[in-house]
């Protein structure tokens, strides 16, 4: 082989290893709302609850809220709302508070930190999945 080309690829092979490295971070940064989205059903209008909800962000625009223990929703939040972990979601108003049931439907807007953010569509999760989800995080 001829000693140019030994040499180029001398050079070249750890810059090939970094430009791996920077796919399989998007990949990774991608695949955590991808796994999420393959358990999600269909959209629903609302979701009811009857008491404090656990939140989880899972990037800038989405939330997994577990309502009670094993039912877990996916909750699609307007452009850029999140910006930090750990959360501090409120319900804006009253949230329509009836018999000690509140509940949150699409277009309701949740108070992110700092931040009012409008709900954009609720999914609902399979909770075998988020365990599985979770325990691989």
């Amino acid at each position: 082989m001829n000693i140019r080309v030994v040499f180029l690829l001398t050079l070249l092979l750890p810059l090939t290893a970094i430009a791996e490295d920077e796919v399989e971070g998007n990949e990774e940064e991608k695949s955590l709302y991808e796994r999420y989205e393959a358990i999600a059903g269909e959209s629903v209008g609302r979701i009811r609850f009857s008491r404090n909800i656990e939140w989880r962000n899972v990037d800038e625009n989405t939330l997994v809220a577990e309502t009670r223990r094993g039912r877990y929703w996916l909750l699609d939040i307007e452009k850029g709302c999140i910006r930090r972990a750990p959360l501090r979601v409120t319900l804006e108003g009253d949230q329509r508070k009836r018999q000690g049931m509140s509940e949150i439907n699409q277009l309701d807007v949740l108070q992110i930190d700092d931040t009012r953010c409008t709900v954009r569509q609720i999914r609902p999760l399979d909770a075998e999945g988020v365990r599985a989800i979770r325990a691989e995080e």
